[in-house]
Formats: C-alpha cells, structure tokens, sequence
C-alpha cells in the first residue's frame, strides 16, 4: 500500500514535466525562428556576393578597349557595374553602397600594376529582413554586403597550340606594326589587318614564321630538342595542335633552368625548340587535311556554303563586327580549324637550332594558304619546297587560362580574383 508521501511525489511530476513543456517550446520555437531567418540571410549572402561578382565582371568588359583618355575607362567600367546594380535594385535586390557616387566601385591598376586600368573592384549591399522575428517586433535584420575584384589581363598558358612560332623582331611584314618606330621594340600584331605570315626555308631568317617541337601526347614539357621528329609535325597541324600545355616566360626567365619560384611543374615549360624545317609537300599536305574538317561553324552560324567565314567563327563582344583593331571577340559555340593559336617568341635563332622563350600568344584566323603568288582558301596547295605564307588575321580575342599581365599581343581574359 503506498503511502500518502509517494502519492504527493507522483502528483509533483507530473507538474514538473507540464512547467518543462511550457519552458521549453517557447524556448524552441524562438530557437527554430532564428534559425529559419538566419538561414535566410545566407541565401542573401550568396546573392549578395554573386551579385558584386557579376558586377566587377561587367565592369571589367569595359577594359577590353581603352581609349587613350583613362578617365573615360574609369566613367565607363564604372558606369556598367553601376547599371548592373541599378537593374537588380529596381527589383528590390542589391545595391551599390554609396550607390549615388558610385564610390565603392573602384577601377585601377591593382591586379597587375601593368600599364592598362586591369582591375575592377565592387562591393554591395543587400537589405535582409527577418520571417519570424519581425513578426515579434524585433528589427534584427542585418544589411549584407558583398565584394569583388575582377582582373582583365592575358592567359599566360596555352594548349592545343598549332606548332608554328612567329616572331616579332628583326622583320618587316604588314602583318605586325611598331607604334613608337623603334628598332629594339617588339612589335605588336595589326589586329584586323588582312595579312600575309610568311614560313621561311631552313634558316628560318627570312620570314616571321618557324615550325616548333612541340608535344603531342600531352607532355608535361612543352617542348624538347628532341620532340618533332618522323611524322609528328604533320600529325599536330592535321590535328589543329599539340596536346601539351605551354606558358609565357616570367620576367628574367632563362632557357637553362626553372625560376625558383616558378609554380608550373619543375620542367622549362616556357621555351620553345624551333625545327628546322621547310613548309614542304607533307606540311603543305597537313594544313590541307586540316581546314578540310571546317563547316561546323558555317551550319550553326552561316549560309551552308561548307566555308568557315570570319563572323561564321568569332563574334564582337563590344566595337564593329568587321576586323578591327579596337574589338575584342569571342569564339561561337563551334570549333573550326582555321582559328589556331601560335605561339610568339621575339626573335628566331639564325641557325634554328637555340630554344626561343615563349613571349605570349596570338589568335589567328587562317583565311587562305600561298604559294608562289596563288592563294587557296582550302590550303589545297602544290608548288616547290621552301617558303609558304598563311593569310588571314590576328585578333583582339577573349580566351581562357590562367591570367596575367596584359602583352598586347591580342589574347585577353576576364577572372574573378576576390
């Protein structure tokens, strides 16, 4: 029989857990509501920063072509960041801090300390509210900010390069100009310029162009005195390129050795072995069964003439469509063999035979092939052993790789850094 005090103990529990009840789910429920809102202001925390990315990227499209006047590149990159922000502002997103001077949209030098305004910072700020907490009165709501630099620069790595080397010194060809008329100075490509690439004979002196030993089975090295040998030039141009992966010297780069703090492999990946080769009947033979695979530019964006013409394989991303020294274009959701990439050192050795540094790299379009004064669209070329000419042009073009300083040499990419 139990006793009257372990009746009144059983009746004390009870009440316990009734007073836990009514402690506890309070206790939950504010709990829960901080946790939906907080979770809440990381979705607009995501927002937020895809925001400032996407603005300091629309900024940095305006680096593309810098007029002489640097204040304008400044007012214009500023201006597309602005207007990216004005959009999303009207439909009650982000908005710039300051938005009316546009202060926190900075355009400088800062990536690459290069000449060219190369940089395009951003931040933002989003007004976050509250779904629960509001609904008790409590304004906890915190403004959520974002930010982000863009870099405008060049890839300073390069694959799938066709293995031909131009260099820029010591020459005179229509297909490169020097702006400030000086001997020593590198000379930059005339983008746009319908022009002659002329390939010489063995001594690789008389013309601007070289083949080069590259790699076609994906190297870790991107070239060798040894590479190049039987057969291989020819299968890398009928293929479109070398499977290997090159890049442009650092500054104060040798041939002979890896930098110290060189991050690309311990192997000299940035120099280039020239062949000392004529452009004869199988390379002739290699350009010809290389643009015979064109035509799939031409049936997404053309007139079925079987040709991959120009605006067929690149589109403007800002400027005149046509060829143009101050457009930068982007290449069509197509692959066509007469855009290849080549590789630019400043100046071939007269014997051919010394490794060249890789100075940057340039997109050309190959319009036709020559040979003895005959142009053939389809490079369907026959004539003497020596020297051959591509024509066609260099160009302003968005590509991909790992970025760096801008080289003028046409190649230009957009990163986000921050």
């Amino acid at each position: 029989m139990r006793t009257l005090i372990q009746r009144l103990g059983e009746g004390e529990c009870g009440q316990m857990i009734l007073l836990f009840a009514l402690l506890i789910v309070p206790v939950t429920f504010v709990v829960a509501a901080v946790a939906v809102d907080a979770s809440m202001w990381q979705s607009e925390r995501r927002g937020s920063q895809k925001d400032a990315d996407l603005a300091a990227l629309a900024g940095a499209y305006e680096l593309l072509d810098q007029p002489a006047n640097e204040a304008t590149t400044i007012d214009e990159a500023q201006a597309a960041a602005g207007l990216y922000q004005d959009i999303n502002d009207e439909s009650g997103n982000a908005e710039i801090i300051d938005n009316d001077d546009i202060e926190d949209v900075i355009v400088d030098h800062s990536c690459f300390n290069s000449e060219l305004l190369d940089s395009v910072t951003v931040n933002v700020r989003h007004e976050s509210r509250t779904f629960f907490l509001e609904a008790f009165g409590m304004e906890l709501a915190p403004d959520i900010g974002a930010h982000a630099r863009a870099c405008m620069g060049s890839p300073i790595e390069g694959r799938g390069l066709l293995p031909l080397g131009v260099q820029v010194s010591g020459f005179d060809s229509d297909c490169f100009v020097d702006d400030d008329n000086n001997a020593t100075t590198p000379e930059l490509p005339q983008f746009g310029q319908y022009c002659r690439l002329a390939f010489a004979g063995a001594d690789l002196a008389s013309g601007e162009g070289g083949f080069l030993k590259l790699f076609n089975d994906g190297s870790s090295s991107c070239s060798a005195p040894n590479t190049g040998g039987g057969n291989q030039l020819q299968d890398e141009i009928e293929a479109g390129g070398a499977q290997t992966t090159c890049y442009v010297a650092p500054p104060g780069a040798t041939c002979d050795a890896v930098p110290p703090d060189w991050p690309y492999g311990d192997v000299v990946n940035y120099c280039v072995w020239p062949k000392t080769q004529t452009f004869n009947n199988p390379t002739q033979d290699a350009f010809t069964d290389l643009l015979s695979t064109e035509g799939e530019c031409d049936s997404e964006f053309g007139n079925g003439d079987g040709w991959d013409d120009w605006l067929e394989v690149v589109e403007p991303v800002n400027g005149d469509p046509s060829p143009s020294p101050t457009t930068t274009f982007a290449r069509r959701d197509c692959k066509s063999p007469r855009l290849v990439d080549l590789v630019i050192v400043e100046q071939f050795d007269a014997n051919g035979n010394e490794p060249r540094l890789i100075v940057a790299f340039a997109s050309f379009y190959i319009d036709a092939c020559e040979i003895d004064g005959t142009l053939f669209r389809d490079c369907d070329v026959s004539g003497p052993i020596g020297q051959a000419s591509l024509y066609g042009f260099f160009m302003n073009i968005l590509n991909i790789g790992t970025i760096g300083a801008y080289n003028g040499y046409g190649q230009k990419t957009i990163s986000l850094w921050e």
